[in-house]
């Protein structure tokens, strides 16, 4: 459905070094689709701005249907509700690998900066949630369901479970059978972080924006698991 429009406004959330924003590219150039994609790029780090500026010349050159035009914003997902402009105007949403470091933020909340992007989301709307750990899945559907109706598909490869939402106006049984057996997973996943959190975490002070402390906590807990 996304490549079959003739434009596409896609904001990528932590996605500074560019990697999704060239993936998707190359997917509707080797697919054809002459779309004209304008991917708007939100980081805490300034300093990707001139990464993108560059990705999109390489994608002009190299490019033979779909054209990529790159914007660069320094945001910050807690804080800048919501995180763009005209949330509502957006026809995919890409969070990479960047719930996890915000994960505790984001519960403080009620995954506020989350549930206004899901509001505001229009029919058709997906969202592209890429992080390390599908430990927050259960959570952040809940969310998006507050909101409205959500179609989830997890996808597990290698080892890691990405979780791609899209607004519908009825979801499909098949998929929802399929959704509850992936989330039981997730779930297993989250109760697990939770107890190890609490032996090896409970005494380290969590800031509004945890980017120290649970990755640290997450890279230990990963190591522990399989």
């Amino acid at each position: 459905q996304l490549l079959s429009r003739k434009a596409l406004r896609i904001i990528s959330i932590g996605g500074g070094p560019g990697f999704d924003a060239a993936g998707f590219h190359l997917f509707a150039d080797f697919f054809g689709a002459n779309v004209a994609i304008t991917n708007e790029i939100f980081d805490l780090e300034s300093g990707w701005a001139a990464v993108g500026q560059s990705l999109e010349g390489i994608l002009a050159r190299t490019s033979s249907y779909a054209k990529t035009t790159m914007r660069f914003c320094q945001g910050n997902l807690l804080t800048d509700i919501p995180i763009c402009t005209a949330p509502e105007f957006v026809d995919l949403f890409v969070f990479s690998w960047v719930l996890t470091e915000a994960s505790a933020g984001l519960y403080e909340t009620g995954f506020q900066p989350l549930r206004v992007l899901f509001s505001h989301a229009t029919l058709g709307v997906v969202f592209a949630f890429l992080d390390c750990t599908d430990r927050l899945w259960p959570a952040v559907l809940d969310a998006a369901r507050a909101e409205g109706t959500f179609e989830a598909i997890l996808v597990n490869n290698s080892h890691k479970t990405s979780m791609i939402l899209q607004r519908v106006s009825a979801v499909c049984p098949v998929r929802a059978k399929q959704e509850a057996e992936m989330l039981q997973h997730c779930k297993a996943h989250a109760s697990a972080h939770d107890s190890w959190q609490s032996k090896v975490c409970t005494n380290v002070p969590i800031q509004q924006e945890d980017t120290d402390v649970l990755p640290e906590c997450d890279a230990e807990f990963m190591l522990h698991i399989d």
